[in-house]
């Protein structure tokens, strides 16, 4: 985790980069409203400890191209509740 936190200050002292995030990737599938089964890419934006409450963000993205992110959060768990997963369907 320390290696994590130095690799993002030393990006933002030393390339000139104001923002930057740890990206975690899952491919899931999910059921729509509708019922029907999708897979989605599913990106876990972590900023790391100096912006702790907007430190995860969530970005999904549907086999069929549409895209649902949220705000950002203090924890995964509601950077997850804030995305409008429904924008996903078809």
């Amino acid at each position: 985790m320390e290696h994590e936190s130095r690799a993002l200050n030393c990006l933002k002292k030393m390339a000139g980069i104001f923002e930057a995030s740890r990206t975690t990737t899952y491919t899931c599938s999910r059921k729509t409203r509708a019922g029907t089964v999708q897979e989605v890419r599913v990106d876990i934006l972590d900023a790391g400890p100096d912006n702790p409450d907007a430190r995860y963000r969530v970005v999904a993205l549907s086999e069929t191209g549409k895209r649902a992110s949220g705000k950002a959060g203090h924890s995964i768990e509601v950077a997850v509740g804030m995305v409008p997963w429904w924008n996903l369907d078809d």
